[in-house]
């Protein structure tokens, strides 16, 4: 679980998305039964959408 330090500095990074997709894998336990280089992947591609595929 990350942390309110954590969570500012990532919305400071500009990347507050990942908080949120976080938060959606927190929620799924087949999500966070996958290995770590998996859900980051996860991770990346969820916030690349979000910020990149969505405003077009």
């Amino acid at each position: 679980m990350l942390n309110d330090e954590t969570r500012r500095k990532l919305r400071l990074m500009n990347v507050g998305e990942f908080v949120e997709e976080l938060e959606l894998q927190r929620q799924d336990p087949q999500t966070l039964a996958l290995p770590f280089d998996d859900r980051f992947q996860l991770l990346t591609d969820g916030v690349y959408q979000k910020k990149y595929m969505l405003k077009n």
